[in-house]
Parts: structure tokens; C-alpha cells; sequence
């Protein structure tokens, strides 16, 4: 635990003693005198180092690039990105293109439906005519049977 300094009031006729922490006379209510500081030793200093010496830099040397009268490689790179967007961009149209196709959006055999149900009416009604024309050979077959018993 720190020594507890021994301060007193800053008005002369007061000299009340005052705490390490007080700012004000407790007595008197004049400001209390700025408190010593510490005695500083050598073991309290920060121990500095020298800063290490920068190291040189060294530049690098520019590659030279030949020159066409073309324009060189870089117009070659620029057609080449050109072309595979556009190859990227019809793909991608024709992939949109068959997804209307697909859904009776564009084209195909019948217009849009209106409901998502109303596509599958015309199958449907196909599977059930066939199994009335099976069920109706069936009975057939089976009155066949029956009556030459």
C-alpha cells in the first residue's frame, strides 16, 4: 500500500491536513495544493530500444511489352472476352427460351393455361376414356362368360 502523503490546506491561516484525494479544504473549502509527485528511479523508467536501421528498397525494373501495330495481345484477349459473351448470352436466351416452351408460355401444342390444372385436362380426360372403353370390354367378356354357363 502507497505512503499516505501528508498534505495541508492551501490558505495559510487554515493549514487543516487533507487526504491524497481531496481537492478541496474540508474546513475552509479553498482548493487544496497540487500534490508532490513521487520520486521517479531509474528502475521505474521504460527501457527503450534502438529502432533497427530500415532496410534499402529496391525497385523492380519494368517488363517491356512489344508493340504491334495491331494493338497485340490485348486485342486478341478483347475479342476473345466479346465472343464468350455473346456465346454465354444466346445460351442463356435459348435456356429461358425452352423453360417458356416447357411451362405453354411460347409456342408448343396448346396456349397458356389459365389455371395450372387446366394443362392436364386434355390428359386426363384421355386416360379416363380409355379406362371407360377397358371397363366397357371387360363387362363385355364377362356378360360372354356368364350366359355361356
Amino acid at each position: 500500500m502507497p505512503a499516505r502523503s501528508e498534505r495541508t490546506c492551501s490558505k495559510p491561516e487554515c493549514g487543516a491536513p487533507l487526504g491524497s484525494d481531496f481537492k478541496f479544504c474540508a474546513v475552509c473549502g479553498s482548493p487544496a495544493s497540487a500534490p508532490e509527485p513521487p520520486p521517479v528511479s531509474a528502475f521505474d523508467l521504460p527501457k527503450t530500444e534502438p529502432a533497427p536501421a530500415p532496410k534499402p528498397t529496391v525497385s523492380p525494373r519494368p517488363i517491356p511489352v512489344p508493340r504491334t501495330a495491331s494493338g497485340g495481345k490485348r486485342t486478341g484477349l478483347l475479342v476473345a472476352g466479346v465472343a464468350v459473351s455473346a456465346i454465354g448470352a444466346a445460351l442463356l436466351g435459348l435456356g429461358v427460351y425452352n423453360g417458356l416452351a416447357a411451362s405453354g408460355v411460347l409456342g408448343g401444342w396448346q396456349t397458356s393455361p389459365a389455371t395450372p390444372t387446366d394443362s392436364k385436362v386434355d390428359v386426363w380426360e384421355g386416360i379416363r376414356a380409355r379406362q371407360e372403353a377397358e371397363d366397357a370390354a371387360m363387362l363385355k367378356k364377362i356378360e360372354e362368360a356368364g350366359g355361356a354357363g
